[in-house]
């Protein structure tokens, strides 16, 4: 079985095109079995694949003259197959004690950021790693063990960021390949490697899952890694999709803010209507947002039960405090996630407060948002003593509705001849400012873009204009805002 993998590496490679034709890939190698075959593999196809290669090895002072002979054999190796490698060494404790994280969690992102200064060093962003599919079964059940949703179950994927660097990308050749199948490898190739005794540290969470929880599990089901890793790449595919839906549901797009966000308007009846799965993953996805580009602490399962329950059945002004200085704050018709520190609120943003498409009733009256509602009616004089803020020739059983900018949205406006400009073109010319081009509210008819609802003017398609035409259907829309008085109103 071992002599077949490198033809399933390349299959797999052409199948995720994980690597480009030219591509310069740091490999990631310890001197265990599975590295060294990971390298060897890399090596025996980088022509077929048009790839090359420079070995990366890091020494994290835990073991220490072992660990300083691991990675001078990496040295050797690479130099004996013709491949440049660079060597490091860090001292993990010191650093564990320094980042305030376990001893793991702080080899793992030594290990992680070594790799992605090598890659900037050599001018590539792709790291190839060792992981295989047993690794992927433990993953999994240790996720699982302290307590995960369907992110753990995911497991390791084929390609992902660097957890550490954006900048950078990890692949995976072997995680569909088991460590039978490896060692086989390496056996029946003659491969040199050596073996790393602090993976058999049973005070160490993987490595008591490894030897203790494995082999028992195995008893029940022979196959467990296989099943594992099935798992882990059902829960992948049903992730992906469960994201995409949240991202359509709550129009994600729209959201022109490039983190951290300091805040931002959720219509509340929208979230209160979604499903639950998509309620827990919209506010898993947000969170993180407002912390970059601090990693943030884990958002556990009550954070998110418990802010789900006060936006569905909390009062007004009603206030969730999440971890690192972020709230959910209720209002009347909005939820508003922001940073402790925000700034307060212009009177403009907040007459802008509201996050997803409305249906606006015609005639009648649809509120926006705390602050104000949008009044339509076919005569002028309803309401006294104030004059509408714009009047638009409606289509019969035309479907009117106000929601913020998308991409690729338009404008014709009056006096433009015809000509149409893209809405964020016009907002910038018109120097709207940057943070409140994703808020300022669009009237959109049947579709197209009817007018830009920005101060007290506002900007007409002319599609939609009223030329004096006997058959054109007439709209007055007036803005209100819920503060004015009453004798305003007839």
């Amino acid at each position: 079985m071992g002599t077949d993998l490198h033809v399933r590496v390349l299959r797999l490679n052409r199948q995720h095109q994980l690597t480009a034709y030219g591509s310069h890939i740091i490999v990631a190698v310890s001197g265990g079995a599975d590295s060294v075959a990971l390298l060897h593999i890399l090596n025996r196809i980088k022509d077929e694949l048009g790839i090359t290669l420079h070995v990366a090895t890091l020494d994290h002072g835990l073991r220490g003259q072992a660990g300083a002979d691991d990675a001078q054999f990496v040295e050797d190796t690479a130099r004996a197959w013709g491949l440049e490698c660079t060597r490091g060494a860090v001292d993990v404790k010191a650093l564990a004690a320094e980042w305030k994280i376990g001893i793991e969690a702080a080899a793992r992102r030594a290990r992680y950021e070594f790799l992605a200064r090598v890659a900037s060093e050599q001018n590539t962003s792709i790291i190839a790693v060792a992981h295989h599919a047993d690794d992927q079964a433990e993953t999994v059940l240790m996720h699982l063990i302290r307590g995960t949703g369907l992110q753990g179950l995911r497991g390791m994927e084929f390609s992902t960021d660097n957890p550490f660097d954006s900048k950078t990308r990890l692949f995976r050749p072997l995680l569909s390949i088991t460590r039978g199948e490896i060692d086989a490898y390496v056996e029946e190739h003659g491969l040199q490697a050596h073996h790393d005794h602090s993976n058999d540290d049973i005070d160490f969470t993987r490595n008591r899952i490894r030897h203790q929880l494995m082999p028992q599990l195995r008893d029940y089901n022979p196959q467990i890694t296989t099943t594992l890793a099935q798992l882990a790449d059902i829960v992948q595919q049903d992730d992906y999709y469960l994201f995409h839906a949240m991202a359509e549901y709550f129009n994600t797009g729209d959201i022109n803010v490039k983190p951290p966000f300091v805040r931002l308007h959720i219509d509340l009846s929208r979230f209160r209507q979604a499903h639950r799965a998509l309620q827990r993953r919209y506010l898993r996805y947000l969170i993180p947002m407002f912390q970059y580009p601090v990693a943030p602490p884990e958002i556990d399962f009550a954070h998110i039960e418990e802010a789900i329950a006060l936006i569905m059945h909390g009062q007004t002004g009603s206030i969730y405090q999440f971890a690192k200085g972020v709230q959910a704050r209720l209002g009347y018709q909005t939820l508003t996630i922001e940073r402790h520190d925000a700034p307060p609120e212009t009177d403009d943003q907040r007459l802008m407060a509201f996050a997803s498409e409305r249906v606006i009733v015609i005639p009648g009256s649809t509120p926006l948002n705390e602050q104000l509602s949008l009044l339509v009616s076919f005569n002028p004089h309803e309401i006294l003593h104030s004059a509408p803020s714009a009047y638009l020739n409606i289509p019969v059983n035309a479907r009117v509705t106000v929601r913020t900018r998308r991409e690729r949205d338009y404008v014709s406006p009056l006096g433009m001849n015809g000509h149409r400009k893209q809405v964020r073109t016009w907002m910038i010319d018109h120097k709207v400012p940057a943070q409140l081009r994703h808020r300022v509210p669009l009237m959109v008819i049947d579709e197209a873009i009817a007018a830009i609802m920005w101060g007290d003017r506002w900007v007409i398609d002319e599609r939609f204009a009223v030329r004096g035409n006997p058959d054109e259907r007439i709209a007055y829309f007036w803005l209100i805002h819920h503060a004015r008085s009453s004798q305003d109103y007839p």
